[in-house]
């Protein structure tokens, strides 16, 4: 395994299709994020970097309150992607697009008032999670990281079924794991962090991932979705309050320095 990227192509592949079918974000998903984020109190931020961004959807409630945020991704089409992402949100001045290798970040140390990465350490075995933690507390005064919870219903279903029914993960074919409370308060407390919160977020309910396990295909419920707004408002509706009743939490959240 090259332990400076991920082994498999499937993202860069998923990452070139979405922009060439402009499928990037569901309004809902990122209006619940956008509240997430207010509540950790972000104001005080300036420069913010997000590692491994994807389509840059993590950074866009940090650029919407000024925020000037640098993309880093090793994926090309995924940085054409989020370019594409933030001219079409108006974002387009607050934010560049850096090709970069998380374990390698060409920033100065301290720079970023925030480094960040949603789902990114997940897709390393924990060595190199480790060693992508430390590299981002080099460059960032504070660091937050947003990994899968293992105890989101809709994901871990996924997860079975795709092995009971011997398909392939859709999101990669690296391993990508999933954690615990103590899973990744030990990684992040070995590459060196003073944990200041740990939260959970995210209510779909992971329904998305089911979807895509069923599909095979990791793209088709926001495809779908995007083109009906009423529908997608009411299935997030609907997968809310599913995950309120079961009392599950799509992803767990840990903030620190």
């Amino acid at each position: 395994m090259n332990a400076t990227r991920t082994t498999s192509t499937s993202w860069p592949k998923l990452w070139t299709r979405a922009h060439k079918e402009h499928i990037s974000y569901l309004p809902t998903a990122l209006n619940e994020y956008e509240e997430f984020v207010k509540k950790l109190d972000f104001t005080y931020l300036r420069v913010v970097v997000d590692v491994g961004a994807g389509s840059g959807l993590s950074s866009v409630p940090l650029a919407r309150s000024k925020c000037y945020v640098v993309l880093a991704d090793i994926s090309a089409s995924a940085l054409h992607l989020a370019r594409e992402l933030y001219k079409e949100m108006g974002l387009r001045g607050f934010a560049d697009l850096v090709l970069a290798d998380a374990f390698h970040l060409p920033f100065r140390d301290k720079s970023a008032d925030l480094a960040l990465s949603w789902g990114l350490l997940e897709h390393f075995k924990p060595e190199d999670s480790v060693r992508i933690v430390k590299e981002k507390l080099r460059i960032g005064k504070m660091i937050m990281e947003i990994v899968p919870y293992r105890r989101c219903i809709g994901y871990s279903i996924a997860k079975k079924l795709a092995k009971l029914l011997n398909r392939r993960w859709p999101y990669g074919d690296e391993v990508e794991r999933d954690y615990e409370e103590l899973e990744i308060l030990r990684e992040v407390v070995v590459a060196g962090y003073n944990v200041k919160c740990l939260k959970r977020f995210g209510r779909s309910f992971g329904v998305g991932f089911l979807i895509s396990v069923i599909a095979s295909d990791p793209l088709s419920y926001r495809k779908a979705l995007s083109k009906h707004p009423l529908l997608e408002r009411a299935a997030f509706a609907l997968c809310k309050l599913m995950s309120m009743l079961a009392k599950s939490h799509d992803n767990l959240v840990v903030v620190g320095a």
